[in-house]
Formats: structure tokens, sequence, C-alpha cells
């Protein structure tokens, strides 16, 4: 980024999370100061520091903004999740020993951060030659993923996907039996 992006401070508190909420005024006028010292309690540190400042600097203030405003909250989509990934990469339908636990954390860890292009630099890693075709199959999964994302915006993905669902999930007590309900333990 070439020339810093300069954002005002009202705009920048237009987006905080952290706005009072509007209540009505009080007919006592003595109860007004109790008001506005709730108000200030309620507000986060993070917004107080960003009230202070007239210019928010893009390129400096926001991930320190963005840091302080995730402490503490949960701000991570549940299918974006680590711990999703390592489900996905390992069922705990099926039984795994400690290195093979060991071996999808790693791999999951590495997807997790740099996404699809993990798995070239793993080969890389183990000094395998690769060809066109393995490059191929990245863009293969970027637009694969794109489509995938596409589908699931449908009502009729939203069908397949239950019965899908529905039919992991009969497989699953086939083989493994009901794990409650009525009379499990006679």
């Amino acid at each position: 980024m070439a020339s810093k992006e300069k954002i005002s401070r009202k705009e920048l508190l237009l987006h905080v999370r952290d706005r009072a909420r509007k209540r009505k005024r009080p007919l006592n006028p003595f109860e007004s100061e109790e008001e506005e010292e709730e108000e200030a309690a309620r507000i986060s540190a993070s917004a107080k520091k960003i009230q202070g400042l007239k210019e928010f600097d893009v390129s400096v203030n926001l991930l320190e903004y963005l840091l302080e405003r995730c402490v503490g909250r949960f701000t991570q989509n549940v299918k974006e999740s680590m711990n999703n990934l390592i489900w996905r990469i390992a069922p705990n339908v099926q039984h795994s020993g400690a290195h093979i636990v060991q071996i999808v954390l790693n791999i999951a860890a590495c997807t997790f951060n740099e996404g699809a292009v993990a798995y070239l630099l793993v080969i890389h890693a183990l000094k395998i030659n690769i060809d066109h075709n393995c490059a191929g199959y990245y863009e293969y999964q970027d637009a694969h993923v794109a489509e995938v994302r596409a589908r699931k915006a449908t009502r009729e993905g939203r069908i397949a996907r239950r019965q899908q669902r529905s039919s992991w999930n009969d497989a699953t007590t086939d083989v493994e039996g009901t794990s409650y309900g009525p009379e499990i333990a006679n």
C-alpha cells in the first residue's frame, strides 16, 4: 500500500461493536450522571482508545484494534476452526494412535495457517518431485471450493447435505450400535 488511508474517528466508530444502547432519559436529573457512568463502563478499552484518536491510521492501528477487539470473545466461525479441520482429517468415529494424531495435528495446523498451498509445502519438504498435475490440482481445488460455497447457499444444497448427514448417521449407528436411548442399560 503506497499511500496510507486515513479513516475518521466518526467513520470507525460506526463500525465499532461496543456502541452504547439508547435508553430512555430518566425523569430525575441526578440519575443521568449515574447512567453516563454506566455507559462509560460498558465501552471496551479499545473503543475508548479509538475515541481518543482524531484520525485512525489503518496501516498501524487496525491490527492492534482487531486484536483487542477479539480478546475474550467468540469471533471465529465454527466451520473454519482448527478442531473442525482436525476432525475432518481424522474423524473421531475411527480410532487413531498417538503417532497418527500427531501427524494429523501438524497437517491441520499447516492447512489452517496456509490453506491448500500447505500440501505443496509438505511435498516440497519431503523432496518429492511433482509435475504440473499437482499444481493444477490446487487450481482445481480453489475453483471447487468456490463452487461448493455457492452450492451450499441454495435450497437444494441444504436438502442434499441433510440427506447426506442422515445417511452418514445411519451408517455410523449400524456399525457402532446405539450409544444412548431408553433401556440401554438393561
